[in-house]
């Protein structure tokens, strides 16, 4: 039969040439256009048996005769004309325009045009929707890991609060005379606040005074508040919700902008999430403290999830805080910030008939809003509570509704995601019409839910810098009838700036693979397991199909890796996946002003480490060695009981790190170490290296071939019979640092397997002083000795390459493995150090003792299944105490880890370059969407 291709859009009429009407007939045998992309030729014009009205009917030509065509010319036994095959179709006159180059040419520009603009949608709705997932599970694992360290972190921070209750007091902090940021002064003036406003504009920091004094006074005000706030409007007054801010000052100054500021016909809720993220976290609270003040029944707030201490620890609020205001100061002020986020409302009603709340709905039906009002909020939001209060509050805050059946676990790891019918029961229960709720980051600023009665209200547009969506607040009246706009923030200056679409996009796929490639450093050693379980012909490759489940599977993301793969994973000649060389590819490495000191921590962790096995495999002693390790004297060592005699010995290695040592020794890979993998595998090399002395150069121990003979002799004979260098030196002198020539000669005499000489003694001390003053540098004269690897220095010159170029070649070293663990470690960890070092820096200079920094990584061992080793930590203190004053820096030390794709170290430039957020830089380029029928789904548009 006919094949209609679209629905008339008016009463039938002749085919067009642009438009001007030409009689039907006349065009037969003409060539035309079909919805403006198929050209056929028109080959009948009429009425037709099989439908009423008038048709054409066309014969297909080209790539359409195949596409579009399903008759010959005949249908249902009347034929009509005649075509071959089955290129004939029928369609409405209205479809069909005469055929003409110049209106082919611009149609297959429109339609080009469409193609790319549907491409680019399907992008960034696909590049949003990864970036969603990836940050939910972030969020997850944030929560997991902040329930993990809870006890840590709170006993840390009361400690720090304790010392710093004395001071930052509102009523006794001065501020300086030539202080010219913003001035507060009470009671408030409408003018007082836009000056505030105008200071903030100009990127001016609010004096700590006058901070402390506004927070203090909200708390009064918020204290006296219910858990669920109850609002009425009058004939006059508007209403306006606004979602997510995250710190993100532009859009709240581009909301006040298109929506005029708060007034008492003029009410605003803002609904949560206030903080983290973005930058200016500190003056949109402040911002929306002194409306509240100045209006206090017309203006609201609703407690988001971030509005808590476990997310202002590692989502950006307490490093924003400590970074503007300094020492003690900065302290007082987090506690309070933090007593005015426990003193906020849970929920807000409006008119009785719309519930605000930032999260979502229950895990149980039932709830009422008598539950609600019975919380105990003035708390730290609870998570994973077992009690049915702390379930429902945690739901206020965290829960998501979805497009399913029921509810299920949420992926955030807190709260629930819940379907249609448990927003039906809710509103059934409590007699209200309609849930507004805020918590997710939406493409357009909002999404209507079930049938539209519910909607995601979300204010932050182009979202942390990097996606690309809308902000969005909805205005309600007496009526209740909601109207949603949309908008792009304004810069603070109403800058005009646009960010390319395309390179928009491109920052949100680089972001997307950046966090992609976190999850696979921390999954390395599971992924390699998985890879290998899949590799049955044990050639080292996997198809594309098999990487790209295996990533879901043990990444525990549901992800379209294939789509990522040629970003992720590069593809050998035969089409696979070579996966020891996709992981080798991503690894942490430290950067920046870290570079130096990681480079000597590294080389003083593999020393210790070397020196450790270079006493337990006999300090030379080949045979006595051996057999302490093949306890059942079958002349081969098993990996047990490498594993047990290393742990007997007590050498403070990690499980992980032995294990690496024995891949390294195993050379052939059978499971077990022979006599020949095992020989003169460690032994000590003498290096001529500058001394110093009180931050002054000395000169250089350098010594000719017979002497640097005695001294090897000698330093073995340390490591063997003494435990080590600085061992031997330090039974003379406890801060080993610097001994007499007699001190030094009585270490010599303690040596049992070299006979010396009282001349040699002499010699040897004169020798190594090299600035005559009659003392030897202990320390930097053991630093003079080296513990290596012997066999894999020498694999590594029989290449004829250094120990860089050989690590790409040949594959990893162990040292490079371990290492790898080491770095792995602080980057994994990084958040939770960061927060335990902040509190342990009362004073907030960015520097800790390095008691402290041991205190801090000991905590953290703790609470780990796989720790560094205290001589690991050792060594990473002594390298960044770069003056030897007794202190680190600990954020240079933490923010020099990053995740480094090998294939590709340096970023885009072109990316690097872009703004950090903004886009439509018009607060006046905004669409305006009315739920005219009151919140049932039906939508329309305003100007």
């Amino acid at each position: 039969g006919a094949r209609e291709e679209g629905a008339p859009r008016s009463s039938p009429a002749p085919p067009r040439r642009g438009s001007e009407a030409v009689g039907g007939t006349a065009d037969l045998n003409k060539m035309a256009l079909v919805n403006y992309r198929h050209r056929a030729f028109i080959r009948y014009w009429g009425e037709v048996h099989f439908a009423p009205g008038t048709w054409v009917g066309v014969e297909y030509v080209e790539e359409a005769a195949t596409a579009q065509g399903d008759h010959d010319g005949s249908v249902q036994g009347t034929r009509y004309f005649t075509c071959p095959g089955e290129s004939g179709g029928f369609v409405r006159p209205q479809q069909v325009i005469i055929f003409d180059e110049q209106e082919r040419a611009a149609s297959a520009v429109q339609a080009a045009s469409r193609k790319l603009i549907a491409k680019r949608k399907a992008l960034k709705e696909r590049s949003s929707s990864v970036w969603n997932k990836l940050d939910n599970f972030t969020e997850c694992m944030t929560i997991q890991r902040a329930q993990e360290f809870k006890s840590v972190f709170e006993s840390a921070e009361a400690a720090a609060a304790a010392a710093a209750a004395a001071t930052a007091r509102a009523d006794d902090m001065a501020v300086p005379a030539d202080y010219d940021g913003p001035i507060i002064s009470f009671p408030l003036s409408l003018a007082n606040v836009v000056e505030v406003l105008e200071a903030f504009r100009e990127r001016k920091l609010m004096h700590a005074k006058y901070v402390m004094e506004l927070l203090r006074g909200a708390i009064d005000l918020y204290n006296g508040n219910e858990n669920l706030v109850r609002i009425g409007l009058s004939e006059g007054q508007k209403l306006t919700v606004v979602g997510d801010l995250h710190g993100q000052i532009q859009d709240l100054f581009s909301i006040f902008t298109l929506n005029s500021l708060p007034s008492e016909n003029n009410l605003y809720v803002f609904n949560g999430d206030f903080v983290d993220r973005g930058a200016a976290g500190v003056e949109v609270v402040i911002t929306l403290l002194l409306f509240k003040l100045l209006l206090p029944n017309h203006v609201f707030m609703n407690r988001g999830n971030h509005e808590s201490r476990q997310q202002n620890r590692v989502m950006g609020f307490e490093d924003e805080v400590r970074r503007k205001y300094r020492g003690a100061t900065a302290i007082t002020m987090l506690n309070t910030f933090q007593q005015l986020f426990d003193a906020l409302p849970l929920a807000t009603l409006i008119q009785e008939k719309i519930f605000v709340v930032h999260g979502g709905l229950f895990r149980q039906d039932g709830v009422t809003f008598g539950h609600v009002e019975s919380i105990n909020r003035k708390r730290e939001p609870p998570i994973h509570g077992r009690e049915f209060e702390d379930q429902i509050f945690e739901a206020l805050l965290w829960s998501d509704p979805r497009r399913i059946n029921g509810r299920q676990l949420s992926a955030r790891g807190a709260g629930v995601e819940f379907g249609q019918e448990v927003t039906f029961e809710f509103l059934r229960t409590n007699r209200v019409a309609l849930v507004v709720r805020s918590h997710e980051c939406v493409q357009e600023g909002f999404e209507l839910l079930h049938q539209g009665r519910l909607i995601t209200l979300f204010s932050a547009s182009y979202y942390c810098g990097v996606q690309t969506n809308k902000g969005a607040f909805m205005c309600v009246g007496p009526d209740l009838q909601p109207e949603i706009q949309q908008f792009y923030a304004a810069g603070l200056e109403q800058a005009t700036w646009e960010v390319p679409e395309n390179l928009q996009n491109r920052r949100l796929e680089e972001e997307n693979v950046k966090m992609i490639t976190e999850r696979i450093v921390d999954q390395k050693p599971a992924l390699f397991w998985q890879f290998s379980v899949l590799d049955k012909l044990k050639c080292g490759k996997l198809s594309r199909l098999d990487w790209s489940r295996s990533l879901r599977l043990v990444l525990d993301l549901d992800l379209p890796y294939l789509i990522y793969q040629p970003a992720l994973a590069e593809l050998e000649e035969d089409g696979l996946i070579n996966y020891s060389k996709f992981l080798d590819r991503y690894r942490v490495e430290i950067s920046g002003t870290m570079a130096d000191a990681a480079q000597r921590w590294q080389e003083a962790v593999i020393s210790k480490i070397c020196e450790k096995l270079y006493i337990t495999f006999g300090a030379g002693d080949l045979d006595e060695a051996f057999s302490r390790f093949d306890v059942d004297n079958d002349g081969f060592i098993q990996y047990q009981e490498f594993i047990d005699t290393l742990k007997a010995l007590d050498v403070k290695m990690t499980n992980s790190q032995i294990y690496e040592l024995m891949r390294g020794i195993d050379q052939d890979k059978d499971s077990k170490i022979d006599p020949r993998e095992f020989a003169q595998r460690f032994d000590v090399i003498f290096e001529r290296v500058q001394l110093k002395s009180a931050g002054t150069q000395r000169g250089v121990l350098s010594v000719g071939a017979e002497l640097e003979a005695c001294l090897l002799q000698l330093a073995r004979a340390f490591y063997r019979e003494m435990g080590g260098i600085e061992a031997a030196f330090r039974l003379q002198a406890q801060d080993a640092t610097r001994l007499t020539y007699d001190q030094f000669k009585a270490v010599l005499e303690q040596i049992n397997s070299v006979t010396l000489s009282e001349e040699e003694k002499q010699d040897i001390a004169i020798a190594v002083d090299l600035d005559n003053d009659g003392y030897i540098d202990a320390q930097e004269f053991a630093k003079a000795f080296r513990v290596r690897d012997v066999q894999q220095e020498d694999y590594r010159q029989s290449l004829g390459m250094s120990a860089e170029s050989t690590s790409e070649a040949a594959g990893d070293t162990w040292q490079e493995r371990v290492l790898q663990q080491i770095s792995n470690f602080f980057y994994q960890n990084r958040h939770e150090l960061s927060v335990l070092f902040r509190v342990m820096d009362v004073d907030n200079s960015g520097y800790i003792s390095k008691d402290e920094f041991r205190e801090g990584c000991s905590r953290i061992n703790d609470m780990l299944k796989m720790p560094v080793t205290a001589d690991d930590v050792e060594g990473i203190m002594e390298a960044l105490d770069t003056d030897g004053d007794g202190f680190v820096s600990y954020d240079e030390f933490i923010n020099g880890f990053k995740v480094v794709d090998r294939n590709n170290p340096n970023a885009d430039p072109e990316l690097a370059n872009l703004p950090a957020g903004g886009g439509l830089r018009d607060p006046r380029a905004v669409a305006r969407v009315s739920l005219v029928d009151g919140g049932t789904g039906s939508v329309g548009t305003r100007a």
